[in-house]
């Protein structure tokens, strides 16, 4: 489906997320998409999170950086 034609047909305030990718050194990449509830407005992005082990080894949330390169505003009858 063309992207066009996906942002008429979804509904408006969708936010779906990919799996991340999760690298050796703590950092994750997630894709994302969104489509604005106002606008009808799709972004396309990823974030960027680091994360460090605690000192009883879980992975604890330190930062996020979000890119969003892709923006797609449609036209809605």
């Amino acid at each position: 489906m063309r992207c066009r034609n996906y942002v008429e047909k979804s509904p408006r305030g969708v936010h779906l997320i990919g799996f991340p990718h999760v690298e050796a050194d703590g950092r994750a990449h997630t894709a994302f998409t969104f489509t604005s509830e106002r606008s009808g407005r799709l972004i396309s992005g990823y974030y960027a999170d680091d994360f460090a082990r605690g000192e009883d080894g879980r992975l604890l949330f330190l930062r996020r950086e979000v890119a969003m390169p892709v923006t797609w505003i449609a036209t809605r009858a």
